[in-house]
């Protein structure tokens, strides 16, 4: 049984690898680049709203879908987001699902995802449920909680790209 190694562990690797072959001491590299902490906080965010959403159209297309459902908007939702749920899901009337901005799904929402638009500085992202013919876009607010990032907000984009 191969297991995958740990990022301590490969942190690890990496410096004996410094050391022992390129013999170079790792206390005197530079640090990271700037960019590298906002490209990796980006993709972050891209891979959170992918797993977020992926997840929680699942849970919708499923018949016993209440439980899921919740639990998924407790691990992607923070938690004013979460408990106002109930008001956002039908403040006019509409019945309209808070998080995709719609009252059902459409079949290409579960595969097609795509993220864009990542803006680490004011914490956004748009998000394009399904294809080019039955797309919906939504402009997603964030919010970090213990280096977790949560959706905090979710709004209809002003013009579907």
């Amino acid at each position: 049984l191969v297991t995958k190694p740990s990022q301590r562990e490969l942190f690890k690797l990496n410096v004996k690898i410094l050391k022992n072959v390129l013999k170079i001491d790792p206390t005197t590299l530079p640090p990271p680049h700037p960019h590298v902490a906002i490209l990796r906080k980006m993709l972050n965010i891209k891979s959170t709203l992918i797993d977020c959403y992926k997840d929680y159209i699942s849970a919708v297309a499923d018949e016993n879908k209440n439980k899921s459902e919740e639990k998924i908007r407790g691990l992607c939702l923070d938690a004013s987001f979460n408990a106002n749920w109930s008001h956002l899901a039908s403040p006019d009337g509409t019945d309209a699902d808070p998080l995709i901005m719609a009252q059902d799904y459409l079949e290409s929402w579960k595969t097609d995802i795509q993220v864009s638009d990542i803006r680490v500085s004011d914490m956004t992202a748009q998000v394009v449920l399904g294809n080019k013919k039955e797309a919906q876009c939504l402009k997603i607010k964030l919010t970090t909680l213990n280096s977790i990032y949560k959706i905090s907000s979710v709004q209809l984009c002003s013009k579907t790209p």
